[in-house]
């Protein structure tokens, strides 16, 4: 059996979290259930200072409306070069 380094792969992801200034605590969930969690809204800006902070690349960010919810963003970031795994395959 040989080794075959795959190398490295651009290993990317999508982040999605609420687009704002404020934080607010939550105590009921959806469905009604109990809970008691702060939820902190935050600009593009910070999320992609924190993101290129730790390493990634953003790829791109947008801002989504809907009738059923306030602002909300997405924002594809990668990393690149990191090995992804060896892979074995038969002579």
């Amino acid at each position: 059996m040989d080794r075959i380094n795959c190398g490295a792969v651009d290993l990317g992801f999508a982040l999605g979290f609420h687009v704002g200034a404020e934080s607010q605590l939550m105590t009921h969930g959806y469905g009604g259930h109990q809970m008691n969690l702060c939820v902190h809204r935050r600009q593009h800006s910070q999320m992609r200072a924190w993101l290129e902070d730790a390493g990634f690349v953003v790829e791109a960010s947008r801002t989504l409306t809907s009738a059923e919810s306030k602002l909300g963003g997405i924002i594809l970031a990668r990393r690149q070069g990191l090995p992804i795994r060896q892979v074995i395959t038969p002579l």
